[in-house]
C-alpha cells in the first residue's frame, strides 16, 4: 500500500504545488497518469509537449524502472520531452538516462 504521508512530504518538498486531491482530479481526468511499483508511486502528465513528472517517491530503482512506461505514454499524447525539478539528489542517478540539468533551479529535461 501506498503511504499517503510519505506523498504527502514529498508535494511539501517541492513546495506543494500540487495536493493529493489535485492529483486525483487530474487522474480521474484524464490529464494525468499515476505508476505504481513497489511502495512507489509516479505522476507525470502531458502539457503542451511536454511529459511534466509532478511526483516521485519510494524506492529509486522502482521509480526508475518506471520511466520507459512514462515515456511511452507521453509520446502517445504528444510528448517530445519530459521535463522535472528536483533536488541535486537525482543528478547523480539521471545523468546517464540521458538526462540535463537546463538551469540553476536543477530543471531536468529530456528528450523522449
Amino acid at each position: 500500500m501506498i503511504d499517503q504521508d510519505k506523498i504527502r512530504k514529498a508535494l511539501r518538498s517541492v513546495g506543494d504545488t500540487v495536493t493529493l486531491t489535485d492529483l486525483a482530479l487530474a487522474a480521474e481526468g484524464g490529464n494525468i497518469r499515476t505508476w505504481f511499483e513497489g511502495d512507489s508511486v509516479l505522476v507525470a502528465g502531458v502539457h503542451h509537449d511536454a511529459l511534466v513528472f509532478h511526483l516521485a517517491v519510494g524506492d529509486l530503482q522502482e521509480v526508475l524502472s518506471m520511466l520507459e512506461g512514462a515515456y511511452a505514454w507521453g509520446r502517445e499524447h504528444g510528448a517530445t520531452r519530459a521535463v522535472f525539478i528536483g533536488r541535486h539528489g537525482w543528478v547523480k542517478s539521471l545523468l546517464d538516462l540521458g538526462w540535463a540539468v537546463t538551469g540553476s533551479l536543477l530543471l531536468y529535461e529530456r528528450d523522449i
